[in-house]
């Protein structure tokens, strides 16, 4: 599963389009970290940098500049075997778990399940968290689900005009590498690994004082490790390499329909507005308030 998500993002960023996942993962993360930090424990950090393909030492900064903690919270502290997929997804990707560091579940981490577990997310791009309006863990509802509360979600955007994409005529793409795993050239990928390299790493380590540690420091030397990671798949056969185009080289085409205007957008906004309170608050005068608000669509 996994796999095919990575897969269907990098399909997204090569189109610069941004990444939200929403739903049901099965995944219990516990208090693993999805960011690269001097504070986070070698098991989240070195368990995962054999995958890495793309860059996201700056995935602090994106947390930082949109008011969001660097490190999450989650009331659930069980981890299994799918919830350190995740992570691991996350680290490879630069994508970040919005559960406990936005709207009211920020330094909270409410569960989402059964009262005792946290499986349901939203997952996104770092650049989406600007557009976080509100989210919070909403109250189980069993006409809506079995065992799992819903999550509330407003997500704030900029209409654009519709227009053709543009391309500019100096755009040069990037390359990103995505590696492949394959069980039977895992002896191949062993005997590949640059053992010089992993000197030099370990001396740049045996030299550098512990209490002096920063996030350059330490980006630097995820980097190389994941260099070497990277070559030696490179020679086993297991990467590959796709094109990536810079954002400022390609403009999307409006999905809107012509009709579309700003006063439809009003209304439909309206409509789900007065559609949540209602699902919040069951009385009879919300549900007043949401057949008035419903012919709004007429």
């Amino acid at each position: 599963m996994f796999d095919i998500l990575e897969d269907k993002y990098l399909e997204l960023h090569k189109q610069d389009l941004k990444f939200c996942l929403l739903g049901d993962v099965n995944s219990r993360t516990g208090q693993l970290q999805d960011t690269v930090t001097p504070n986070t424990s070698n098991h989240t950090v070195y368990n995962h940098l054999d995958d890495y393909m793309i860059d996201n030492s700056d995935l602090a900064d994106h947390l930082k500049s949109n008011g969001c903690p660097i490190m999450r919270t989650s009331k659930d502290t069980i981890i299994n075997r799918y919830g350190e997929r995740l992570i691991e997804m996350c680290l490879n990707l630069g994508i970040c778990i919005a559960n406990g560091r936005s709207g009211k579940d920020t330094n909270v981490g409410n569960y989402t399940c059964d009262e005792k577990s946290v499986v349901d997310y939203m997952i996104c791009s770092p650049q989406l968290l600007y557009n976080i309006e509100e989210f919070y863990i909403g109250d189980f509802e069993n006409m809506l689900s079995d065992k799992h509360c819903p999550i509330h979600i407003a997500l704030t955007s900029v209409l654009e005009r519709s227009r053709p994409p543009i391309k500019t005529s100096n755009c040069n793409t990037r390359p990103v590498t995505k590696i492949n795993w394959k069980n039977d050239l895992q002896e191949d990928f062993s005997m590949n690994i640059n053992e010089d390299e992993i000197s030099r790493i370990d001396q740049i380590l045996y030299n550098t004082e512990p209490c002096s540690v920063d996030q350059t420091g330490l980006d630097y030397i995820v980097k190389l490790i994941g260099n070497i990671f990277r070559e030696s798949a490179a020679i086993s056969g297991i990467s590959r390499t796709i094109s990536v185009t810079p954002n400022d080289c390609t403009k999307r085409k409006s999905t809107k329909k012509p009709w579309f205007n700003e006063i439809c957008e009003l209304k439909r906004k309206a409509f789900f507005c007065a559609k949540n309170t209602f699902k919040s608050v069951n009385t009879y005068r919300h549900k007043q308030s949401k057949t008035a608000t419903s012919e709004l669509r007429i």
